[in-house]
């Protein structure tokens, strides 16, 4: 462990600091410049403590290594019509995202558990803070000297993240880590928090995942596989469900941009004419038909990371894999996912375990309209996340033995 216990403390909430507010304006060197800052500061953390490595360790190394070896295969396929220079920069992510991931597991200790859950308090306060201010010009323009505020505007407010989707599913996975560690007024008092950044984001993928994601914790409370609980968790999302709508009808006017939500029962309007799921599609029928343009072997292994081509983002995380790492990288994270949570229900009695579950279940209903598990800024978060949780299952264990 650290030497010293303040500079313990210090580099943790530097960390918990830098992921969860880390600035992207580009008057300050932009997303990159801090990404490169915030790996630092977790490296220095790391270097400063004595290393331990057990069988969950390992595990996690050898999923990040075989991913990244994945991912560079890849590249010896793409050619020169998907591979530059910008691809490599995906070496940092990976040293990143093992290195907080270390760094949690580490460091995390039991005396930590208040600190992190008043932590994630204050950020939810905070955004929620930032998105009502937004709407005000000059906080704008404060607030855009640090962060990336350029999708802002009157339907949309993004805290102090450049996107309003990512602020949602910071806010959602926060919440889902809290959620066992608080009594009941408190659930709702943060629930309802959520819900408000959620309205202000406008975020149809954040409020879709939220209402379900509400609906697991309440599941995971008792984390009994019975034909009460299972009956619970449908009546919960029902009930949940017909409460998102019924204030989606109410403040349809406030909140005109998620509650085209609506428009598609009201009118019978196609998906595809809402123009946030229209663009998406329009993205996803053409990396889907470049995919079937590939080689064999390009479909097999995939191009790799594309940084310089339009397949650099495409709004859907399944997608994304299968073009950059092909078939074998998306059954191999397919089959990573699925071992990380039978691990988890296994261990679905311990508050890690529980809102490790949350966090991966929110993931992969993100994963539909976003890039999660291999986004730069959402997998620092979810490795933070692993970390801490792991951590929490293996302090458990040694108790119980």
């Amino acid at each position: 462990m650290v030497e010293n216990k303040r500079t313990n403390m210090l580099i943790y909430l530097i960390v918990f600091l830098l992921v969860f507010f880390i600035p992207s304006s580009s008057t300050i060197g932009g997303f990159q410049l801090w990404y490169v800052i915030t790996v630092g500061v977790v490296l220095y953390g790391v270097f400063k403590n004595n290393l331990m490595v057990d069988y969950l360790v390992k595990t996690v190394f050898h999923f990040i290594i075989i991913s990244f070896i994945l991912l560079f295969i890849s590249l010896l396929f793409s050619g020169m019509n998907f591979g530059s220079s910008q691809d490599f920069n995906e070496i940092l992510r990976v040293i990143g995202i093992f290195s907080i991931f270390y760094l949690m597991y580490v460091g995390y200790s039991e005396n930590w558990n208040k600190r992190i859950v008043l932590f994630l308090k204050l950020f939810l306060l905070l955004q929620l803070v930032f998105c009502f201010l937004q709407e005000n010009d000059i906080v704008g323009r404060i607030m855009g000297i640090i962060w990336n505020t350029e999708r802002i505007w009157n339907l949309r407010r993004t805290g102090s993240f450049a996107n309003p989707n990512i602020l949602s599913i910071f806010c959602v996975a926060s919440y889902s880590y809290i959620f066992f560690r608080i009594k009941n007024i408190p659930k709702i008092f943060f629930g309802l928090i959520v819900f408000g950044i959620i309205l202000f984001a406008s975020s149809k993928t954040g409020l879709i995942a939220f209402l379900i994601i509400i609906c697991v914790n309440l599941f995971l409370i008792q984390a009994k596989f019975s034909f009460r609980n299972i009956t619970l968790l449908i009546i919960s999302l029902l009930l949940l469900g017909y409460i998102g709508i019924t204030l989606l009808y109410m403040y349809q006017d406030q909140y005109p941009y998620i509650a085209q939500l609506l428009m598609m029962f009201d009118n019978d309007i196609d998906a595809s004419q809402i123009k946030s799921i229209g663009d998406r599609q329009v993205i996803w029928t053409n990396a889907q038909n470049q995919f079937n343009g590939f080689s064999s072997l390009q479909q097999l292994v995939g191009i790799g990371p594309a940084k310089d081509t339009e397949l650099n983002i495409i709004d859907n995380e399944f997608l994304t894999i299968l073009v950059k790492m092909g078939i074998i990288g998306l059954l191999f994270y397919a089959l990573a996912i699925f071992i990380l949570l039978i691990f988890l229900v296994k261990n679905k009695k311990n508050l890690g375990a529980k809102s490790m579950i949350a966090i991966v279940v929110l993931f992969l209903l993100s994963s539909g309209s976003a890039s999660t598990f291999i986004a730069w800024h959402l997998s620092l978060m979810f490795y933070l996340f692993l970390g801490i949780c792991l951590k929490e299952i293996k302090l458990a264990q040694l108790i119980k033995n």
